[in-house]
């Protein structure tokens, strides 16, 4: 097996040919380098998806670390001026020391059961009433039905409800609606009393679908 040769020939139309001669050894060698050559492009297209999918993995874990740390972020601006607010307004001492001390994680504490979304939040204090606008968004493949409410934080970290004035804060929408509404501030109450102001999405039955308190200064016009 090893003495034979094998012949291969290329003729053309004008007579013209050119023979060669190999061993059939020849085509294992070039049959191993072919599947080397193979397994090699095979490895390294795997090679080059797993390093891809770590890739994404790492970016999409960034960008998770990256809010967290905007949300930290914007917590402690939240509470730093609120405690700014206190002194701005020349908070009694016996008021001032429950809003410092006071469980400012929980006035702060959302709530977002990923069925709506809220906003731009707008508010615009006319004499002793607030006229206020918020985008809502279903999040849901259904309708949802349900009604807004509006309260306020004062300076003392009492939470007063307010009562609606003029439109009526119940929506049914399928994808997005523009809500707006007009409060008269309790008795007693102006604009520099308020240090926040809370937001609440419920559903039909009254359930708490959305919830988030937004200082002041970062909603007036």
């Amino acid at each position: 097996m090893s003495k034979k040769k094998y012949s291969f020939v290329l003729m053309n139309d004008i007579g013209w040919y050119k023979s060669y001669r190999f061993r059939p050894r020849i085509l294992i060698y070039i049959g191993s380098i072919l599947a080397l050559f193979l397994c090699f492009v095979v490895w390294t297209f795997y090679w080059n998806t797993a390093q891809y999918i770590k890739y994404e993995e790492a970016q999409n874990s960034l960008i998770i670390l990256e809010k967290r740390v905007l949300e930290q972020r914007t917590e402690l601006e939240r509470l730093s001026n609120v405690k700014l607010f206190a002194q701005d307004n020349k908070v009694d001492k016996n008021i001032q020391e429950p809003l410092t001390a006071l469980s400012l994680p929980k006035i702060f504490e959302k709530i977002d059961l990923g069925v709506a979304d809220v906003g731009n939040l707008k508010t615009n204090f006319v004499e002793n009433s607030l006229n206020f606008s918020f985008d809502l968004k279903n999040l849901t493949e259904t309708a949802l039905s349900g009604a807004a409410e509006l309260n306020i934080y004062l300076a003392d970290a009492s939470l007063k409800e307010l009562g609606v004035q003029g439109n009526n804060l119940d929506f049914f929408i399928q994808r997005f609606k523009r809500i707006t509404g007009i409060f008269l501030l309790p008795n007693g109450i102006s604009y520099k009393d308020i240090f926040a102001l809370q937001l609440l999405i419920k559903d039909e039955k009254g359930k708490v679908l959305f919830s988030e308190v937004y200082p002041l200064y970062t909603l007036t016009n």
